[in-house]
């Protein structure tokens, strides 16, 4: 099926559906879930990680499983929700990985700590201006993460605080501090651009 007809054929279909689909062995319902889901899942992973060769062989070694794996999968809340928690893990179980793999083979003190990513923005249709995306490089990694996840990703509290294995009342604290963070900081940003015009 062209990527058009594909497109059309399965974007009125709901999650649960499409899902169903995928377990009963629909490629098309696949090749729909991995076209609609990437470029979200690509954003993700390297807000995770800088290394965007790592972030590419998870996301196609997650399809792959997805698809062998397919008569075994059980019922999932939302797609995005059930593919950016299981990236998750493999990005952080192969950095694991490097990192032990590092030490067998360098010093002990040798590893070098990633640098913080920039996050966003290829996911959504929101582009923020290059104030925000200061302001919001300035949060703690945490705020950023679940900024991102909730207001980039359209992700439930429920299934933020599911990803990040945080608590309700851990989970609203963060973001009440990333919003406080993010309105003075606006705020500041604003004051200052009436100053100079």
């Amino acid at each position: 099926m062209k990527s058009r007809e594909l497109y059309i054929a399965y974007s009125v279909r709901r999650d649960h559906d499409l899902w169903q689909d995928l377990c009963a062995g629909d490629r098309n319902a696949l090749d729909y879930i991995y076209y609609s889901q990437v470029p979200a899942l690509l954003s993700y992973g390297r807000y995770l990680t800088p290394d965007s060769t790592l972030v590419d062989d998870c996301i196609q070694d997650l399809f792959v499983d997805l698809w062998v794996k397919r008569d075994r999968l059980g019922p999932v809340r939302t797609i995005r929700f059930y593919l950016m928690k299981s990236l998750k893990h493999r990005i952080v179980r192969e950095l694991q990985n490097q990192k032990k793999r590092r030490s067998l083979t360098e010093s002990e003190g040798a590893f070098e700590e990633l640098e913080d990513p920039n996050p966003f923005f290829s996911a959504g249709q929101y582009q923020p201006t290059s104030a925000v995306v200061e302001c919001l490089n300035k949060l703690s990694p945490l705020q950023k993460e679940i900024v991102y996840l909730k207001y980039f990703n359209g992700l439930s509290f429920d299934e933020i605080g599911d990803i990040l294995e945080l608590d309700k009342k851990q989970l609203y604290n963060a973001l009440s501090k990333a919003m406080h963070n993010l309105r003075g900081m606006l705020k500041l940003a604003v004051l200052m651009i009436l100053l100079v015009y």
